[in-house]
């Protein structure tokens, strides 16, 4: 992490505060007026539907702290009282840099939820007396915090989680983050939602839009300027919702063979179509190899459990691969299919490519539940999510099983 810059300052004028909801209230009546109400109530319902997809895409992530340092104060007044925020900067592994800002006493909240073991090996982190606001104080405040921020990142033994927004948390964890498939473009538009969520706000930089945004309406066609904006936010929106598809698992609810036919270097290839639960029916030929290849690892993984499974053919090498032959693979491939499905205890998966995979979870009776810290801090539990590829992730106790690459 770049080297702290320490700061202490004030909040934005109230006065400021105040100018802003004015002149919302402003372009709202304007619009109220001089706009058909259908067009700014489309507008308005979009701009309600991007938020909330905006949201979803954010709590889908599995964040990562790498590091988390405090890096500046603010004093606030809120209803009489004197308070200080502090602006943490939390280096994430794979989601950039965020920040939030907290009172002093959400880090004690979270020493506390820590538990008296870690406590004894933690730097103490006591209430902040309410009149203690001077700079100096603040300053040293500041540095109670980053020590004992980075005793609990360094630490091996704990897990620990702040939440950035209402949306949004970032953990410490023990085990790895499992790996998912996704383009690079739906990583970098991930990525792009988290920072608009987590943007410090710049209320001189929205005084001045607000205030451009109303010369507009009042200076043009005001109900073609928000016709444009509904059309607009429709494409924001549908870009939006594909890439929080991106960010979802696909789950196999059923698989079948359709077609086949005879591969040029690689023998007989079989045309799979699966039923998923967010992307419709996929389709993807395999060869024959990786179905055969599939079976084993299920009888090599569950053992009994997989027995009741149809058996395949045995692979021949430098057969003639017959229609006949083929017919009866599919038919014997969509009973083994259908039963490995149908089996609640096996856990499996189908690459459909390089970034798509399709999961068959296995159903579980009962599922632990996390425990949550106040507003900001929440523990962590083990994700039911299975790795996306069985040799990738050996520590997982509830692997995916995958044909081997190249099968």
């Amino acid at each position: 992490m770049t080297t702290m810059r320490r700061s202490v300052g004030l909040t934005d004028s109230p006065k400021l505060e105040s100018e802003i909801a004015s002149i919302r209230s402003t372009i709202e009546s304007y619009l109220a007026f001089h706009v058909d109400p259908a067009i700014v109530s489309e507008r308005d319902l979009l701009l309600q539907q991007i938020t909330t997809v905006q949201k979803q895409i954010a709590h889908a992530q599995d964040i990562r702290v790498i590091d988390a340092q405090v890096i500046g104060c603010r004093k606030s007044i809120h209803e009489g009282r004197s308070f200080a925020e502090f602006h943490v900067e939390i280096v994430t592994k794979d989601h950039g840099t965020l920040s939030v800002w907290h009172t002093s006493d959400k880090f004690s909240a979270l020493a506390q939820i820590l538990g008296p073991r870690a406590r004894s090996c933690l730097p103490d982190v006591p209430k902040m007396p309410v009149r203690r606001l001077t700079d100096a104080a603040l300053g040293d405040r500041m540095n109670i915090l980053n020590e004992f921020l980075q005793a609990i990142t360094k630490s091996n033994d704990l897990e620990w989680g702040i939440r950035v927004n209402d949306d949004i948390s970032v953990y410490k964890r023990r085990c790895s983050p499992k790996p998912i498939h996704i383009t690079k473009e739906n990583k970098q538009k991930q990525l792009d939602v988290l920072m608009a969520l987590t943007a410090e706000r710049d209320v001189h930089a929205e005084y001045k839009t607000l205030k451009a945004q109303l010369a507009t309406y009042k200076n043009g066609d005001a109900n073609k300027i928000v016709s444009q904006e509904a059309a607009q936010l429709k494409t924001q929106l549908r870009d939006l919702q594909a890439t929080l598809i991106s960010t979802q698992k696909i789950y196999l609810i059923s698989a079948r063979i359709v077609e086949f036919r005879k591969g040029l270097r690689s023998g007989d290839e079989y045309k799979l179509e699966i039923d998923t639960n967010n992307r419709g029916t996929l389709s993807v030929w395999h060869r024959y190899s990786t179905f055969y290849n599939l079976a084993g690892l299920m009888h090599t993984k569950y053992g009994q459990v997989a027995k009741s499974l149809p058996t395949l053919p045995k692979q021949t090498l430098f057969s003639q691969m017959s229609n006949d032959v083929m017919t009866e693979r599919a038919k014997k491939l969509n009973a083994f299919l259908a039963a490995a499905v149908a089996n609640d205890a096996l856990q499996w998966g189908l690459r459909i490519d390089e970034n798509t995979c399709a999961y068959k979870y296995r159903k579980r009776v009962a599922s632990r539940t996390n425990s949550s810290v106040d507003d900001h801090y929440s523990s962590v539990s083990t994700s039911t999510a299975a790795s996306s590829d069985d040799e990738k992730s050996p520590t997982s106790s509830h692997r995916t099983l995958f044909p081997t690459k190249g099968s």
